[in-house]
């Protein structure tokens, strides 16, 4: 049976992948950065959580989601891990930068689930979609307000584990406490944000409006993220960095809800080439997000640029710098996503084609 799609959602997460890509190119502007990184990845986790409550997954067996979860998160977060941790062992042992050190650290995080580099997004998503079930599935109708509560211990954790590491800074170990404590507070924080797209998925009916002021309620969440942006600086989910709480939170929401929102004021013309290519690249998010960075696709193509386009002498904050840059990105990426879909679709716990 043919799982039903909504178009919004493939649209939004696409908007999220070229974000992805766009926050890593280290040559844009500061505030632009802030700007995207304020709310790119917690997208993601919201419209996690709204897949959860549009295929009721609250209501099955915990047993048969984690079975289901394991393949399609888990199967290419072991993958992708074990192909990094190996080349990285082969560059180890032709003398590279590489050290074993490093090597044994990202075994570390890959067995912990913290992830290594890009990878921490599967682990975090397996780890806060179990958790987040498991709230719902015990607490019921309080599960939001245990999700508000785990939420505000996670980031008061996150208060005292970087107290914690400056006072302890000189233990030979702390790295490895530090990665530890940060996994086990981001299950809360991530919980919370897969629980906002589960009650804003479940309960979007009761606010009916026309298409046009859905998609400028969505400008107007996007521009109030830019100045909360503005306010709070650069800020990194990944390693919990997140200035004011309260902040960070107002911005990942309202930002994740205005590409949303965006997204849906265009039904009806979602077959528009634009939407289109847009809903390519959120179908196949997972791809682009493991493949553009730690497969050098953008240092490759940062390199690749620089040398047909000598004239530009100084490439931070340049516009035609960094837009070529992103185009020739994509665009490696879309034929990624086709020979991956195609030929290897068991890395990203897709099931063979059938001949």
């Amino acid at each position: 049976m043919t799982k039903k799609r909504y178009a919004e959602l493939d649209i939004a997460k696409g908007i999220g992948a070229l974000l992805v890509i766009t926050g890593h190119i280290q040559y844009i502007s500061e505030g632009f950065r802030d700007f995207i990184v304020a709310f790119h990845i917690p997208l993601f986790f919201i419209i996690a959580g709204m897949l959860i409550c549009i295929q009721e997954e609250d209501k099955k067996s915990l047993a048969k989601t984690v079975m289901k979860k394991s393949r399609s998160i888990l199967q290419p977060y072991l993958i992708f891990s074990l192909i990094f941790i190996v080349a990285q062992y082969e560059a180890y042992k032709i003398g590279s930068t590489i050290t074993l050190d490093l090597i044994k650290q990202n075994i570390f995080l890959t067995l912990i689930l913290y992830g290594m580099s890009v990878l921490w997004f599967l682990g975090a998503l397996f780890v806060g979609e179990m958790a987040f079930l498991g709230v719902v599935k015990l607490c019921k109708n309080k599960a939001p307000i245990w999700l508000i509560l785990w939420l505000v211990v996670s980031c008061m954790a996150n208060r005292w584990l970087q107290y914690y590491c400056a006072v302890n800074a000189t233990d030979p170990y702390i790295i490895y406490k530090m990665y530890f404590f940060q996994m086990i507070i981001r299950i809360g924080i991530i919980a919370f944000l897969i629980g906002v797209g589960f009650y804003l998925w479940k309960y979007r009916k009761t606010v009916k409006m026309p298409a046009w002021v859905v998609g400028v309620f969505g400008v107007v969440c996007l521009l109030i993220t830019l100045w909360i942006s503005r306010m709070n600086g650069g800020v990194d989910l990944h390693f919990l960095v997140f200035q004011n709480e309260l902040l960070y939170f107002a911005g990942a929401i309202l930002g994740s809800v205005g590409v949303i929102a965006i997204s849906t004021s265009v039904k009806g013309i979602e077959k528009f080439p634009l939407f289109r290519v847009l809903s390519f690249y959120g179908k196949n998010s997972l791809i682009v997000m493991l493949t553009h960075v730690d497969t050098y696709v953008m240092y490759a193509s940062a390199i690749l640029v620089m040398h047909y386009n000598k004239h530009i002498t100084d490439y931070y904050g340049n516009a035609e710098f960094c837009i070529k840059l992103f185009l020739l990105v994509a665009a490696i990426e879309a034929v990624a996503i086709v020979i991956i879909n195609r030929f290897f679709p068991w890395m990203v716990g897709k099931e063979e084609r059938k001949k």
